[in-house]
């Protein structure tokens, strides 16, 4: 076992980083405790139909990703992180199994249904650079808030975030520039005591 692995193995992670959730404790711990990391190519899978499983894909990310910074926000009063990405050709494969027009329009409803707003409230869901905005705001509440109580807020835009993927977006590539997206939510969370830059351009 190495030594990343017998220190984990010690290590009373939280009960979130469990299911769906452990990719991002992993993830994290590594760079909050400087581990070395680095990225593998896993070439192209094709997941079994997760789509109806949304809700509670998210909560189990978002509260492990919130219970790890918690757990560990000793380590995150350094001034800069870094992941440095291996130089390969992404791919990603196209599936048949897309979600049905209905389903789209059910993400809609059930995040304006938790907002408790109008039905005409958010009419083409959220843009990216206003889930960027939510992100840094749950960011700002570290540790004072529950990674339940951040993950809960975050939930409806969420779903409204994905609501407008999908229905404008036409179902695009998922590549995106992870560098442009890390510097949207540090605009957004900048302040004179904390500035991390947790991903380089490719």
């Amino acid at each position: 076992m190495s030594g990343y692995g017998k220190e984990l193995f010690q290590y009373d992670y939280c009960r979130y980083s469990k299911g769906y959730g452990i990719d991002i404790f992993l993830t994290l711990t590594a760079l909050l405790k400087s581990y070395k990391t680095k990225e593998i190519d896993l070439e192209a899978k094709i997941h079994k139909r997760s789509f109806e499983k949304i809700e509670k894909i998210f909560l189990e990310v978002s509260q492990s990703f919130f219970e790890t910074l918690t757990d560990n926000f000793s380590y995150i009063n350094r001034d800069k992180y870094q992941l440095v990405f291996e130089s390969h050709t992404k791919r990603f494969v196209a599936s048949n199994d897309k979600p049905s027009i209905d389903e789209i329009e059910k993400l809609k409803i059930r995040a304006l249904h938790l907002l408790d707003v109008v039905e005409d409230k958010y009419p083409q869901g959220i843009e990216a650079t206003v889930w960027h905005n939510k992100l840094a705001e749950s960011l700002k509440k570290l540790p004072k808030f529950s990674s339940k109580e951040l993950t809960k807020n975050l939930l409806p835009y969420y779903l409204l975030r994905v609501y407008n993927y999908l229905k404008f977006n036409n179902f695009r590539s998922a590549s995106f520039d992870l560098n442009e997206m890390t510097q949207n939510i540090k605009k957004c969370y900048y302040n004179k005591e904390k500035c991390f830059d947790l991903y380089n351009s490719h």
